[in-house]
């Protein structure tokens, strides 16, 4: 199938992709993650550190041919603001291969993401 017959995900599919491959990512770098209960309030991961849990926030955009396609990550910050950590998935759909963007702290200045309204 060439690039030119691939779809993106539906939305939920494409974040419940990208909130596993985040886990799998923390796991396999040694850290004690889980994902919060499905349909839960909060955000989507918990990892433990030395000095406690942190929450994060994961986003997962996609693309088909280059990650020049995504060129926002949109975040409520009225209802995620509050979480320690964002982290930011490049889904590529053609490869199905994730490039996990760098964490930043709620509130951080360089995050490339904006605050949008209701």
């Amino acid at each position: 199938m060439g690039r030119d017959k691939v779809k993106k995900l539906a939305h939920q599919q494409a974040r419940e992709l990208g909130e596993a491959l985040a886990l799998a990512k923390l796991n396999s770098l040694g850290y004690a993650a889980y994902a919060s209960p499905a349909g839960a309030l909060g955000h989507d991961l918990m990892v433990v550190v030395d000095h406690g849990t942190l929450s994060i926030e994961v986003k997962t955009r996609q693309h088909i041919n280059s990650e020049s396609e995504i060129s926002r990550w949109p975040v409520l910050m009225k209802t995620k603001g509050d979480a320690d950590l964002f982290l930011f998935v490049a889904l590529n759909i053609t490869t199905m291969s994730p490039n996990t963007k760098r964490t930043y702290r709620a509130g951080s200045s360089g995050c490339g993401c904006w605050e949008v309204s209701d």
